[in-house]
């Protein structure tokens, strides 16, 4: 059966790296992306050190493109509505055959252009929350810059799971040093996922198993959070209503796809 996408849409090409074993956890979770763009209502509630709360709210796009060559590739794209002072911003990813030249880019109202997202600035923040560029790049391509290696089964709260470790792989630029996923052997969903900095667990993603919903032949997870052990700032990204609807190519396009449709 073909599945929901986690979060915001997973679609990968496997490393060349990766054992069997989690080549064929990442390829379920490559499946599912429907054939059709899916737009999801989003809501990210983001909750600073000092307990002061901000909320964001748009719609998330993905789209995955099956070429003879280079098999499945995904493209996501977020687009806030809310809160009035970022209307407008938007933040592109699209996968490529060579995961070094992945395109990142974010477009901000306040500026007035897109912005080629390299470097150390792919660490910073995304828009305000906890989730930095170079995380949001990983959840939309199903960690494509890192080698995978399987852990063994296990379970989280009664359900049976498959665990992943990654690695970078070889020019990544990143300040993770790994990480290591819990993906749900149900729906192919991750249901906790923990970045790694220094060997250390620095971020941790994680989703209660209720979260996890049906929509038609796939899954998606409806509320999930990601803490930052190190500044202790948390956001709650939930999916109000998934949908799949014909939607314009240029909204992945990185010169049009702040345009809207």
């Amino acid at each position: 059966m073909k599945r929901l996408a986690a979060l915001l849409l997973l679609a990968v090409g496997l490393p060349a790296q990766a054992d069997p074993v989690a080549q064929k956890v990442l390829a379920c979770m490559r499946d599912n992306i429907p054939a059709a763009v899916r737009v999801q209502d989003f809501e990210l509630r983001v909750t600073d050190r000092q307990g002061a709360t901000t909320t964001l709210s748009g719609k998330l796009f993905a789209r995955r493109e099956t070429q003879a060559q280079n098999g499945s590739q995904a493209h996501a794209m977020m687009r806030v509505n809310q809160p009035e002072h970022l209307k407008g911003a938007a933040y592109l990813v699209r996968q490529t055959d060579d995961y070094l030249r992945d395109g990142m880019y974010v477009y901000l109202p306040s500026v007035k252009r897109v912005r080629r997202v390299t470097g150390t600035f792919a660490d910073g923040s995304l828009l305000g929350t906890t989730f930095s560029y170079y995380d949001f790049k990983q959840i939309a391509n199903a960690f494509g810059d890192l080698d995978a290696r399987s852990e063994g089964a296990g379970t989280i709260d009664g359900r049976a799971v498959q665990v992943l470790s990654f690695s970078p792989l070889a020019g990544a630029e990143t300040v993770y040093s790994g990480a290591r996923a819990w993906i749900d052997e149900k729906t192919c969903l991750p249901l906790k996922v923990e970045f790694l900095e220094h060997g250390k667990v620095r971020k941790r993603l994680s989703a209660q198993p209720a979260a996890l919903r049906p929509y038609g032949q796939h899954w998606y997870v409806s509320e999930s959070e990601l803490v930052d052990l190190k500044d202790n700032s948390r956001t709650t990204l939930r999916i109000l209503k998934a949908s799949e609807s014909p939607v314009s190519d240029r909204l992945f396009n990185p010169n049009t796809f702040y345009l809207g449709h």
